[in-house]
């Protein structure tokens, strides 16, 4: 097998890696000369002893993964409602961004922006944003016609 590089994702670890991979948690511990106990961080790259077929399948099975976190992640919110996106201004940070549009972890926002490097995003860039069911708000409520007058006595 080769060594190949791979960046790991908001809320993935070290014992999901090793699963997806077929490769022993200590094994890739040693190999990055990392602590078990540290756990993984969005972001850090792990060089894996990979053929390329098992490479395939890790990728296949960490998208899975992602899908289905998300998945049950909107469920969880009401859904999905729409996808809006968001253009950044000066100021902006995506996670103010994320918690002011619907409270999302950025992870969520990672997943719908797979393209963009969340770390590097600049004035002018545009970020899809999912917007759950629960931050929707829903029609007006019909108003309540009168109860007719009944006459008194009569």
């Amino acid at each position: 097998p080769e060594l190949v590089e791979i960046e790991v994702r908001f809320g993935e670890s070290l014992y999901d890696i090793a699963r997806w991979s077929g490769l022993q948690m200590e094994d890739i511990e040693a190999l990055n000369a990392i602590d078990l106990r540290d756990g993984l961080k969005g972001g850090q790259l792990l060089l894996l002893p990979l053929g390329k077929d098992d490479f395939a399948q890790l990728q296949s099975r960490r998208a899975d993964f992602a899908d289905s976190r998300v998945d049950r992640y909107m469920k969880r919110r009401g859904g999905l409602a729409d996808v809006q996106t968001y253009r950044m201004r000066t100021g902006d940070t995506v996670w103010d961004v994320a918690r002011e549009n619907g409270r999302l972890p950025l992870w969520v926002v990672s997943a719908f922006n797979a393209d963009v490097d969340l770390d590097r995003v600049g004035i002018g860039a545009d970020l899809r944003l999912p917007v759950p069911g629960d931050s929707v708000e829903g029609p007006p409520p019909a108003p309540h016609a009168p109860a007719p007058a009944t006459p008194i006595g009569l």
